[in-house]
């Protein structure tokens, strides 16, 4: 039970919307622009949305660029991955000689 009134929420709360059926969980993620946001975009779509998945909570959107906590984004995230594939592809075909 909830008995400070500062405290955003609350553990049963919590419980109830991470273990909601899939239909409130579509009332749940629903989501309007915040005003300044509207203004900003001026009613524009700012993005298409590609993808959503329920059960983890996620919404994929097109052309919105997402950052990770370090400051480093998903695209140079990709980069390294694939930077570190060749220099592996590369010392296995170094290896195999």
């Amino acid at each position: 039970m909830k008995f400070n009134k500062a405290v955003s929420g609350s553990r049963p709360k919590w419980a109830l919307n991470f273990n909601a059926p899939s239909h409130i969980r579509r009332e749940i993620m629903s989501y309007l622009l915040p005003k300044k946001l509207r203004q900003k975009y001026n009613g524009q779509q700012t993005g298409k949305v590609t993808q959503v998945y329920r059960t983890k909570c996620v919404v994929c959107i097109e052309r919105i660029k997402c950052e990770k906590a370090n400051g480093c984004s998903y695209k140079d995230r990709k980069k390294i991955l694939e930077r570190k594939a060749m220099s592996r592809a590369k010392y296995l075909a170094e290896k195999g000689k």
